[in-house]
């Protein structure tokens, strides 16, 4: 049993070097894809993926939004706009290690968040649906007009819910 152990940890051993030795590079991999339901558990879901991407200092993020299919109007750019004020003004993260790209539409509201490895490719959005399927309805300023009506932007440091 003893060699048996010794020979596991000597092919260990020699794995890693070959791996070192040719400087394998992993591709990129989903870390967590987030269905929108609700802004908490989006929120909870992103705070542990950038652990993460701290975990992992030479690796980069990308963030993938996709729109529902049957959403509002500037959905997908409101998102875009709101992810990188959440992670860098609430959560202090490096503005420069994630990239947020507009992933077109899938039949639901959804967020893939990405972690990439150094020299890996980076991961290509995958749409359900085409531009001709998604049927908006009508404009994402009006919803979020009634939460700004009292300028609580101000008053919980909000810049962006200002644009609305």
């Amino acid at each position: 049993m003893h060699y048996f152990f010794r020979y596991i940890l000597r092919l260990c051993i020699a794995t890693w070097l070959l791996l070192a030795a040719v400087n394998v590079t992993f591709g990129s991999s989903p870390y967590d894809e987030i269905i929108y339901k609700n802004a908490e558990e989006a929120m909870a879901r992103i705070d542990g993926y950038l652990i993460a991407l701290q975990n992992y200092p030479s690796a980069t993020g990308n963030i993938i939004v996709y729109g529902a299919i049957d959403g509002k109007l500037g959905e997908v750019e409101a998102h875009i706009n709101q992810l990188p004020h959440y992670i860098e003004n609430f959560r202090r993260f490096n503005k420069g290690r994630i990239a947020y790209v507009n992933g077109g539409f899938r039949d639901k509201a959804t967020v893939v968040l990405w972690i990439v490895p150094p020299g890996a490719d980076l991961p290509r959005p995958t749409p359900y649906h085409t531009s001709k399927d998604v049927k908006l309805k009508g404009n994402l300023r009006k919803s979020f007009s009634i939460c700004a009506a009292d300028d609580s932007s101000k008053r919980l440091n909000l810049p962006w819910l200002k644009n609305f």
